[in-house]
């Protein structure tokens, strides 16, 4: 087992159950060692990470207490979010969502050795978490043959969410990738994006709410809209 050194690496701060590090091991030590319900910012710029209790604080609270110790001019935007849940926790997400909707904001669910660790797209641990997932896997704590239980509500359900929520979480990604609002898309490629809204379209409920509807035949134009937009991305 990982041994916990809390008073050696991480930095205590003036608030409660939130600690700050420049130190991948102190953040997978508390994951392993004393699991409960975290969020986790990481800033690339200064190698520097906050993390704290999920119930209590949300991304913009660590950032902002990153700047009151010592890193003033980090900005919100060039930082990293995830949040760490137990299994014991994972199906009560209202009760530490805030309000925002944790589901919509981290609805990639990366199983470990004492729970999930939740992020936007599907790679965001191995490509923005890069130190906490080498250790993770040279440590064997990642479970990579998990099995997730299929239903007819989660037809993805490595990503924690409902048919319908997956369904408007992908289309509006898609759809604020081609308007140049963010400058990714959730899974590891539009084909792979579209595939998924391909096989979601038939067993969305549309008597619950979507972002929009659309049918089995305009998704060869939204891709192909997709694709055009990532064209003019790779030429920047």
């Amino acid at each position: 087992m990982i041994k916990l050194y809390i008073k050696e690496g991480l930095q205590k701060t003036e608030h409660k159950n939130l600690f700050i590090t420049d130190y991948a091991g102190d953040i997978v030590n508390l994951l392993i060692n004393k699991p409960k319900v975290y969020r986790i910012v990481y800033d690339p710029n200064y190698d520097i990470y906050a993390i704290g209790d999920g119930y209590q604080y949300l991304h913009g609270w660590l950032v902002r207490v990153l700047k009151d110790n010592g890193y003033s001019d980090i900005d919100v935007n060039s930082t990293y979010d995830a949040m760490f849940v137990p299994y014991t926790d994972i199906d009560n997400v209202e009760e530490f969502d805030a309000g925002f909707g944790v589901g919509m904001e981290y609805p990639f669910q990366t199983p470990i050795k004492t729970g999930y660790f939740l992020t936007y797209r599907k790679h965001d641990l191995k490509n923005r978490f890069t130190d906490i997932f080498n250790i993770l896997n040279r440590k064997h704590l990642i479970i990579s043959d998990h099995k997730y239980p299929k239903s007819n509500e989660r037809l993805y359900p490595e990503f924690g969410l409902s048919n319908n929520d997956l369904y408007n979480n992908l289309l509006i990604n898609c759809d604020n990738y081609i308007a140049g609002r963010v400058s990714f898309i959730m899974v590891d490629t539009i084909e792979e994006q579209i595939e998924m809204l391909r096989n979601l379209i038939p067993v969305i409920d549309r008597d619950k709410m979507l972002w929009r509807d659309i049918s089995l035949s305009e998704l060869n134009s939204l891709e192909k809209q997709l694709l055009q937009r990532q064209k003019e991305l790779e030429q920047k």
